[in-house]
């Protein structure tokens, strides 16, 4: 479930790290986590997150979630807009402000469309993401997290609700997701933003599968130019990020 993988193991192994392994957190750590962790994806989220099991491992710096649901936003009909069947974590190094994860592999990943004649459910938790990030609310989780690599496989859109007259769809493969260097150009960010970058990310890659197979047909040309606007915007921050990383790297040769 971070996005949602990283919401679910970033939260879970910070949490722990905190509170410093006394007897009672060690033992009751993954029932504790747990909580802690959906917290913090419903805040990067503006949606409900829930986690079927959580198994950390510090000694091996190992945690494995499983049945990951994101709840969808509201106005929509189905329980769930993404569902997650597993995500498994490594991690580098951890620290009381800082958590560096080296792999986050994230399988069996699902989304449900929804389209209606005022737009679909990626684009409205695409919306809702955004307005999280731009709340004014001091985060309550102020741990920062790298995250090295990210893979997300076995990813799967389902056209449940469209405004076409057939409604005889067959499931969509979408091509595997790889993201690298999340929150590294900045020393870290914070559990909530990593989460939200992941998911928006998620949900431009399901979206794109759903305009290749002509599912947004019979939209009106205004939500459609609002669909492509946001997803020239995230397609822009991703392209900056690409340059500062880049910039940074060049940068280094010269110190």
């Amino acid at each position: 479930m971070i996005t949602t993988k990283s919401a679910m193991t970033v939260s879970a192994v910070a949490f722990a790290l905190l509170f410093g392994g006394g007897v009672y957190i060690v033992m009751n750590l993954n029932t504790l986590a747990k909580p802690i962790t959906e917290r913090i994806a419903r805040n990067a989220l503006g949606v409900d997150v829930s986690i079927g099991s959580m198994d950390i491992d510090l000694k091996a710096k190992r945690v494995s979630v499983k049945d990951i649901e994101i709840d969808n936003p509201s106005g929509f009909s189905k329980p769930h807009i993404i569902t997650i069947d597993q995500a498994d974590v490594a991690l580098i190094t951890a620290g009381t402000s800082l958590i560096n994860f080296d792999l986050i592999d994230v399988s069996g990943v699902d989304a449900y469309l929804e389209v209606k004649e005022s737009g679909t459910n990626l684009q409205a938790l695409q919306k809702s993401i955004a307005a999280q990030a731009s709340s004014k609310e001091e985060a309550e989780n102020t741990m920062q997290v790298i995250i090295d690599t990210l893979t997300m496989d076995g990813m799967t859109l389902h056209p449940s609700v469209t405004l076409l007259e057939t409604q005889d769809f067959k499931t969509i493969k979408v091509p595997d997701l790889r993201l690298s260097g999340i929150g590294e150009r900045q020393n870290g960010v914070l559990a909530k933003q990593a989460v939200a970058q992941v998911v928006q990310e998620l949900t431009q890659s399901f979206s794109a599968a759903a305009s290749r197979e002509g599912l947004y047909q019979g939209l009106s040309p205004e939500v459609l130019k609002e669909m492509g606007n946001t997803q020239l915007d995230a397609l822009k921050n991703s392209v900056n990020e690409e340059i500062n990383n880049a910039a940074d790297q060049i940068k280094g040769l010269f110190e």
